[in-house]
């Protein structure tokens, strides 16, 4: 038995005539007897399986629909991935900021930030919207990023309050684990957070955008997710979040209006750096993950 893995199905086919429509069908057994069924899909994840069984249907409206299939391959991926870098995790730095039209410019004291850099802005007060922006420009104490929201206001930001976010680069489906080392002689403990979980949840799409329904998910704007829809309009890939609640995130998905079951597996996580006194600081860290 398979304690996890990744099953993909390609193949390559020609439309003879007519216009037939392929659908594809991935499923899933223990015992050869109890399928599990992914509709739709030619990408899944599975866990604790035997037994895999794949099913590709051609349908046409009429009786001169025909398609020709050259090839098809199924593979099963259970090889061990390396992936690793560096980020600048923030110590939750509080600080001002002003917006005109669609640049936001904060005030944070040796913020560390560079053109480029990735951050989550809380807006604690005034009417800019909270989210993960990328540095424009930088200097020591300020820096610039553009909201979408073009309007004049200004209040009070806090930099990374729920951690500093780290996407993978590789894409994975189950990580065994997770090294951080911090930068610098001057002693700090690195903790992050990650749920190693494949998580079934619902959906639904209204207007191009996906929100999923998922209980205390934990995840924030601008974390990435790698989603399997097993059924409805869904189309399986990696998404990167664009607003959340405490037990539903959306993300941009350009599909027709439709809803089912799905399942979700992170592609990040996020850092905290603390000194010994149990504070917050800011530092270069490294990472590094190994897993399938």
């Amino acid at each position: 038995m398979l304690a996890s893995s990744r099953i993909t199905l390609n193949f390559r086919g020609t439309v003879i005539s007519g216009t037939p429509v392929v659908s594809t069908k991935i499923s899933l057994s223990v015992d050869n007897v109890t399928f599990v069924d992914y509709n739709g899909v030619t990408d899944v994840y599975g866990l604790n399986f035997r037994y895999v069984k794949i099913r590709v249907t051609v349908t046409s409206e009429t009786n001169t629909g025909l398609y020709s299939i050259q090839d098809l391959t199924v593979r099963l991926d259970a090889k061990l991935k390396n992936d690793a870098g560096t980020t600048y995790a923030l110590a939750a730095n509080a600080g001002t900021y002003s917006q005109s039209v669609n640049t936001i410019t904060v005030t944070s004291s040796s913020h560390g930030l560079v053109a480029g850099s990735k951050v989550f802005l809380t807006f604690t007060s005034g009417t800019a919207q909270s989210g993960y922006y990328t540095v424009v420009t930088a200097n020591t104490n300020t820096f610039t990023v553009t909201s979408t929201i073009a309007q004049t206001t200004s209040g009070n930001v806090v930099l990374d309050q729920e951690g500093t976010i780290v996407n993978f680069n590789k894409e994975f489906i189950d990580v065994q684990s997770i090294t951080l080392s911090p930068a610098g002689t001057t002693p700090s403990i690195p903790v992050y957070d990650f749920k190693d979980n494949l998580a079934s949840a619902t959906y639904s799409i209204t207007s191009n955008v996906c929100t999923v329904t998922l209980n205390y998910h934990g995840l924030i704007s601008g974390q990435k997710v790698k989603m399997f829809f097993a059924s409805g309009t869904g189309v399986s890939d990696t998404y990167t979040i664009s607003s959340y609640t405490t037990n539903t995130f959306s993300f941009d998905l350009t599909a027709s209006n439709g809803s089912g079951n799905c399942t979700v597996y992170p592609q990040s996580f996020r850092i905290y750096l603390f000194n010994n006194s149990g504070s917050r600081v800011s530092s270069n860290v490294s990472w590094a993950i190994k897993g399938y």
